[in-house]
């Protein structure tokens, strides 16, 4: 039995660290993926996707990818991948929710690092919709893990292929778990930080 992971990965404007998630749909219709996992994932990189559209659709190269704006929780991923895709990265929104709303997310590419396929952008754009894959040519129904961050509403497109979802408290200054941020100039107590302990728990 195959299984999705989801996670978004919109680095290189900033907006990175979004809670993380996995999908577990109840099976898999391409025969290859639950013996190879294919993998989905996507990053936003203007300049990787530059240098994968420069090298072409069949070129492989060493590239950095990812972390390329805040770097306190990460630095840039080196991978050596073939690029199998290149366009314009736009799409329009067809799930429940957004449906209709055109995504322009600049130069995008898809490449392979062994069985992953990585989809790497140039701009951010909300992750709400199926189509963040399956507009680039890749099936969620032919993968065994598929990545994803978001908040919540990637709930509405993907939760239909899952039979579980698997959260991850992921790190970040865009972390919605307000404890493991860093907070200097601020007064205490602070809600919900510091939530005094009922009396007599102690």
């Amino acid at each position: 039995m195959a299984w999705y992971h989801l996670h978004l990965h919109p680095q290189a404007h900033g907006s990175q660290h979004f809670p993380e998630y996995s999908l577990v749909p109840e099976r898999a219709s391409h025969p290859r993926a639950a013996a190879i996992e294919i993998r989905r994932s996507r990053t936003g990189d203007a300049e990787a996707a530059m240098l994968c559209a420069t090298a072409g659709v069949g070129a492989t190269l060493t590239l950095d990818v990812g972390h390329k704006v805040s770097r306190n929780d990460g630095v840039p991923l080196r991978i050596q991948c073939r690029v199998h895709t290149i366009s314009d990265g736009s799409f329009v929104m067809l799930d429940a929710g957004a449906q209709g709303t055109r995504v322009e997310q600049g130069l995008t590419v898809v490449v392979s690092i062994g069985s992953i396929r990585l989809v790497i952008r140039s701009r951010p754009a909300f992750e709400w919709d199926t189509g963040i894959y399956s507009a680039f040519g890749l099936r969620l129904e032919e993968a065994a893990l598929v990545f994803v961050k978001s908040p919540s509403h990637f709930r509405v497109s993907f939760s239909p292929h899952a039979r579980r979802i698997l959260l991850a408290d992921t790190p970040g200054p865009t972390c919605p778990n307000m404890r493991r941020l860093v907070f200097r100039n601020v007064t205490r107590p602070l809600f919900p930080l510091d939530i005094a302990e009922p009396k007599g728990s102690k």
